[in-house]
């Protein structure tokens, strides 16, 4: 079992490479005997090695959660976006034209 000064270390760590490779810290947990991690966006890697969970609440399915292991600590996160979250981002591109040239993210090949 980790003392709490180590559990801080790895936590610090784990974070900061967590963050570089884009994922998105929500909240973590130093009280158990491994730290836990709760993210959005898990990298491909992190994704290749979980292991899905789901909750069920009166035997019907909840939601999923997946967890993997990285830097000695417990990784977490839910699959897509809460239900308000997704109707806020429809709504926000729900005026936007597919077709339209300035909304493509694609760079011409002769820049």
């Amino acid at each position: 079992m980790m003392h709490l000064n180590e559990k801080r270390r790895v936590v610090r760590n784990a974070v900061a490479l967590l963050g570089k490779a884009g994922s998105e810290i929500v909240a973590f947990n130093l009280s158990h005997s491994r730290p836990v991690i709760e993210i959005n966006f898990p990298t491909v890697r992190l994704s290749q090695k979980a292991v899905a969970i789901v909750e069920r609440v009166g035997g019907a399915e909840s939601r999923t959660i997946y967890v993997a292991r990285f830097n000695s600590c417990v990784i977490r996160w839910t699959d897509g976006l809460p239900e308000a979250q997704t109707e806020q981002c429809k709504a926000l591109v729900s005026h936007l034209n597919e077709y339209s040239t300035t909304t493509n993210s694609v760079w011409p090949k002769n820049f």
